[in-house]
């Protein structure tokens, strides 16, 4: 029983302990909350923001409804202001405004809020409140339209905020007037009032002796100067920033990349390098970083640093977009092999592919590589890159690159003898509906690959496909020739015919009234049947042409078979069709050019005075006679030892403007000659002189000069 006792007395003695303690606590607390206050706006004075705004916590957060709570707010606000923890500061200023909009801090609240909301991106928010504070008397008014400017600048309000700093420069603040100068200057830069920015700027320049305000607007004057070209002058304040701001400083760092894109651009490349190296030995990490690079690089480049620009460019291509790699790598591949530095030039292009990871620019770096790898010859190569490039489903997506690739790929393999491969890539070209140019090679190339497999009717079908597409170029003449010479090598010298037939009526088609491209294209046909062929089927297909005196294309045959037969020198059947020729087809182009081979013949057989009746035939059916055809007449007259009408015939062509410098020299010696046979030494002599003097045929200076030395001075 007395334990019990006393075991209830010790659990009274402790309840009435603790409650005392509770008692004393709460009445310790109400009276540390105007202590607490007193110490925190104590460290404020001190600008001991850290532990004011610690205190100021503590205070919130243990008395919310303390009458101190009301100006705490507004302190840890403006604390967080100071110490730059603007998104705290605006959400305990924002706070403050929300439960006492009227209190005693409402327009330094506003001030500072809007302070906290232009440094955490919000300037539009900013600018209603500074528009507030400014619109009253408040001490804060001139601060507030200062800052009101700031932020009509953020916003890209050029003129708004150039008059809201004229204002603060008017009210000669001694807080914000010198400063305001600065940023009027720079509003007017910003909107790209270049000029006039100077004028202000340099205005401060001279009046200011704060060093900061100094910095500050002699960096303005370099980026202003930059803007306008005067890159000596930007070089000069750009050097002045620089040499009085710590290395990797904001401004050091601004003034830098105008000193070295001023070098750059003044053509002073070696120099722009160096103060780019500059920027990047203390800002690599910076996202500017990249562009720096690129900007070295260009100027190994302009500088024709070749070798170290690829190194640069290797070890800095991290920092680089794949757009800009390519762009870099494509310009060093270039220039190496302009200078003939083949190996150098494929290591760029190797660069760039290694660098690659997109697929898009992967193929293009891919395409270039495997294009100097095609130009070298190394075909295995062009397969071993751009095979595993090429997509296996859908092919719509970067369809030029594709046909480009399938192109190189397509050649390779037909240089590789890969010509099931390679008749896959074309169709596979052909099947993506691309350009007409695209198409026309791949057909081009595909019918020559079903040639070498000996597939002549798809080839032949592909042809058609190529008239569809283009009509009758200059590609379809060629490629048509190379079908009926297939033809005639093979004995099937029917079908050639046949074939060829079908291609000269396909050919001439279009000559009436198209001018003189179907034309060409048919002679570029007939030219391109193979030699050992070409008299054989040019025989036998003008036997399939009627005779009509309007029927050019059977003009051009003819012609063709003719000339045909003189490349052969089968003089007699050349002569046979050259007449035949000037029999049907009197007055024509054809004729003018068989009758001038009928002299040569007559002329290189010696009967000089038929080739003399042939030119001179010539000669009559046009206006103005070339000069191979007056040189003729006056050759086989010289033959014929009619000298005088030679020597007029020399003199004559002489003086054609067209006459070709070889047949010149020539004409001139034998009109020496011709003098000198006739007694007209002095003459002669000139001559001689003349023909000596020239080099285009040396044999005839030999003779001038032997000539010369005969006669004698």
């Amino acid at each position: 029983m007395m334990k019990r006792d006393c075991i209830a007395h010790v659990v009274c003695l402790i309840v009435a302990l603790a409650s005392l303690a509770v008692c004393c606590t709460e009445a310790d607390c109400a009276a540390s909350a105007p202590d607490i206050y007193k110490t925190a706006t104590g460290a404020m004075r001190d600008e001991l923001w850290d532990f004011a705004g610690r205190e100021f916590e503590t205070l919130l957060k243990a008395y919310p409804k303390a009458k101190q709570a009301e100006s705490s707010t507004y302190y840890l606000g403006f604390c967080d202001f100071q110490r730059k923890h603007y998104k705290t500061g605006a959400h305990h200023l924002d706070s403050y405004l929300s439960r006492w909009p009227k209190a005693e801090f409402a327009r330094e609240s506003k001030f500072y809020l809007g302070r906290c909301l232009l440094e955490i991106g919000q300037p539009e928010r900013a600018k209603l409140l500074f528009e507030n504070v400014a619109s009253t008397k408040h001490e804060l008014r001139i601060a507030a339209t200062f800052w009101l400017g700031r932020a009509h600048l953020t916003l890209g309000h050029f003129a708004e905020s150039r008059d809201l700093f004229a204002l603060v420069v008017q009210s000669k603040d001694p807080a914000y007037s010198e400063t305001a100068v600065y940023e009027l200057a720079r509003a007017d830069s910003e909107g790209k009032n270049y000029l006039k920015s100077i004028k202000t700027a340099l205005r401060l320049v001279q009046t200011s002796k704060d060093k900061e305000v100094l910095t500050q607007t002699r960096l303005l004057l370099a980026i202003n100067h930059f803007h306008i070209e005067k890159f000596h002058l930007a070089i000069s304040y750009a050097r002045k920033v620089i040499d009085v701001v710590d290395e990797g400083e904001e401004r050091w760092k601004r003034a830098i990349v105008v000193l070295a894109e001023s070098y750059r651009l003044s053509g002073q490349h070696e120099e722009a390098f160096a103060a780019f190296g500059q920027y990047l030995k203390v800002a690599a990490a910076d996202d500017a970083a990249g562009w720096a690079a690129e900007r070295a690089t260009r100027s190994l480049i302009s500088s024709e640093k070749y070798d170290e620009a690829q190194a640069f460019l290797a070890h800095w291509k991290n920092k680089l977009a794949e757009e800009t790699i390519c762009e870099l790598a494509f310009a060093l591949a270039d220039h190496q092999r302009a200078l003939g530095r083949t190996t150098e030039s494929m290591d760029a292009l190797r660069l760039a592919y290694g660098a690659m990871s997109s697929r898009k620019f992967k193929l293009s770096t891919g395409l270039r590589l495997a294009d100097a790898y095609f130009k070298s010859a190394d075909y295995a190569k062009v397969l071993l890159v751009l095979k595993p490039l090429l997509p296996s489903g859908s092919l719509v997506e970067d369809k030029d690159l594709i046909v480009s690739a399938l192109l190189l790929v397509g050649m390779s393999d037909e240089a590789l003898n890969g010509l099931a491969d390679a008749e896959r890539a074309y169709r596979l070209i052909l099947s993506l509906e691309p350009s007409r140019e695209q198409a026309e090679l791949a057909s081009s190339r595909l019918i020559e690959v079903l040639l070498r497999r000996n597939n002549i009717d798809s080839a032949i079908v592909e042809l058609d496909a190529i008239k569809r597409l283009s009509g009758t170029t200059a590609d379809y003449a060629k490629l048509a020739a190379q079908i009926v010479d297939y033809l005639s090598k093979r004995n099937l010298n029917q079908r050639a015919v046949a074939s060829a037939k079908e291609y000269v009526q396909k050919l001439s088609s279009s000559l009436v009234g198209s001018g003189k491209q179907s034309g060409e294209h048919l002679r570029a046909f007939l030219r391109r049947l193979s030699e050992s062929n070409r008299c054989l089927v040019l025989q036998q297909l003008v036997e399939t042409l009627k005779p009509e005196p309007q029927h050019s294309a059977r003009a051009e045959v003819l012609l063709s078979a003719a000339e045909c037969y003189f490349g052969l020198h089968e003089y007699a059947s050349a002569s046979t069709v050259y007449s035949e020729v000037i029999d049907e087809y009197r007055n024509t182009p054809q004729a003018a050019v068989a009758l001038g081979r009928l002299g040569t013949i007559a002329f290189e057989a010696g009967n000089y005075a038929e080739s003399l009746e042939v030119f001179e035939k010539a000669r009559e059916g046009v206006d103005e006679a070339p000069f191979g055809i007056v040189y003729m007449i006056a050759e086989s007259l010289f033959r014929l030892g009619k000298l005088p009408e030679a020597l007029a015939e020399y003199e004559a062509l002489i003086k054609m403007p067209d006459c070709r410098k070889q047949v010149l020299q020539n004409a001139i010696l034998k009109g020496a000659i011709i003098c000198e046979e006739l007694g007209m030494l002095a003459k002669a002599r000139e001559g001689f002189k003349a023909c000596a003097s020239m080099d285009f045929d040396k044999t005839a200076a030999s003779i001038a000069k032997k000539r010369l030395a005969r006669l004698g001075d």
